[in-house]
């Protein structure tokens, strides 16, 4: 870990002590935004902490709550069945992860599902960080920021090698580090807590069967998504406890682990084709995987302070974010908050100066696929670019302003600009093959 990231405090989240139903109550709406889908198989105590989690996190959202009991033998199961305002739906047989998910979105009135695991708690707001994260253009599914009950981070979207395998990206970090901080788009997101459009999951037949009882049928389902014009995004507001390990086991050889190895070949052999063209090779690093963008990055810099005062030059990265370029921004000075939250939810990748050691630790392991460099025009930045030059040999130096130097090489630089240089910049695309 970083310098920096020892000096960032990991708060520890709250999680919620409980010893009965009796203290959860729900109101279903009749036409509710959300359907929180919670299937459950023994471990009681986990789930009701779960449930009660949801009914005491403030939100001003609409939504149900469907418990699916996957034929739990526990005797204290019952209870599940007795809380007021949710719909509960028990299994004669138990049946997996897969067809509960399924049974429970199935009976399911909301326009976006929630699949969460029984061993999760979440936060006030989560579901208003949900919305916004679905509102952006064309996205279809979504995963949220997942922590261990110490703080530390456990996913912050996940990566999809061209073998097929998958990383947790961000496992074991700081969820304060900048790099999990903006929204992006994901190969997939884990099904701990995953939210689809409604319409989308039925169009798409619900989680494929072949993985039954469980694992890789979220990745699955994430490659579907797109295969279909959607997209994928990890939204970092919402941050969301998993306990891993309680719903599903840690064992390999036996429960629903056991799946894991044969659902990993199956989904291999599915998507084998889309998973050369388009995914990163295994033991690529993770900071280069966790980005599926075409073409190089950008790395801009700014030496003035964030405070609206030149939104022409914000404008620039968050377009060159929207035509899917990966933009890392440098702040060299503390930034106005209300402003820095606007750019990582448009996607930028703001660092901030006390994370300066671990960006520029980012920055040489990345150099040789960041194709342009835009300072702001400050004297800091261009004291910072001359300082990193070395670090992006391949790089394209644009100055925002061409009045604050008079070189030859300042100009005025638009997203054409920008754009013309990456993509004749074919050698260095990244290689998948």
């Amino acid at each position: 870990m970083r310098r920096e990231s020892r000096r960032h405090l990991i708060e520890k989240p709250t999680v919620p002590e409980l010893s009965g139903g009796g203290q959860i109550a729900f109101v279903r709406p009749s036409d509710p935004l959300f359907s929180i889908v919670i299937p459950v198989f023994n471990h009681v105590a986990v789930a009701l902490n779960c449930l009660k989690s949801i009914a005491t996190a403030a939100t001003s959202e609409t939504f149900e709550v469907i418990v699916v009991d996957d034929a739990s033998t526990d005797a204290d199961a019952t209870c599940l069945g007795d809380i007021p305002g949710a719909v509960y739906l028990r299994h004669s047989e138990n049946q997996g992860f897969v067809a509960s998910c399924n049974a429970g979105a199935a009976v399911a009135k909301g326009q976006t599902i929630v699949f969460l695991n029984s061993d999760t708690i979440v936060a006030p707001a989560w579901l208003e960080g949900i919305r916004g994260g679905l509102s952006e253009p064309g996205v279809e599914l979504l995963g949220v920021l997942l922590q261990y009950p110490d703080g530390t981070l456990q996913e912050a979207g996940g990566i999809v090698f061209s073998d097929g395998s998958g990383w947790n990206y961000g496992r074991g970090g700081n969820p304060n580090d900048p790099r999990y901080l903006y929204r992006r788009d994901v190969d997939y997101c884990s099904g701990a807590a995953l939210a689809i459009l409604r319409e989308r999951f039925v169009s798409l037949g619900g989680f494929d069967s072949r993985y039954a009882p469980g694992y890789y049928e979220d990745t699955d389902l994430a490659m579907k998504v797109r295969a279909a014009g959607g997209r994928v995004l990890y939204e970092p507001s919402v941050a969301i406890v998993h306990l891993e390990g309680v719903s599903a086991g840690r064992d390999l050889s036996s429960g629903m682990k056991a799946h894991q190895s044969a659902n990993a070949i199956k989904f291999q052999q599915r998507w084998a084709r889309e998973l050369q063209i388009a995914h990163w090779r295994p033991g690529t690093d993770p900071d280069l995987a966790a980005r599926p963008s075409p073409a190089d990055s950008v790395v801009a810099v700014c030496g003035n302070q964030i405070d609206g005062r030149s939104p022409a030059f914000y404008d620039l990265l968050e377009s060159l974010v929207r035509q899917g370029i990966a933009v890392d921004l440098h702040l060299l000075e503390t930034p106005d908050e209300s402003s820095l939250r606007q750019l990582r939810f448009s996607g930028v990748c703001c660092w901030t100066y006390e994370w300066r050691e671990t960006a520029r630790w980012v920055l040489l392991k990345k150099g040789h696929q960041v194709g342009v460099v835009i300072g702001d025009g400050s004297a800091a930045a261009e004291a910072w670019i001359s300082k990193v030059a070395g670090d992006v040999p391949n790089a394209r130096i644009f100055r925002f302003d061409a009045a604050a130097d008079a070189e030859a090489s300042a100009s005025v630089v638009t997203p054409a600009d920008v754009l013309d240089v990456l993509t004749g910049s074919t050698d260095r695309l990244r290689d998948r093959q």
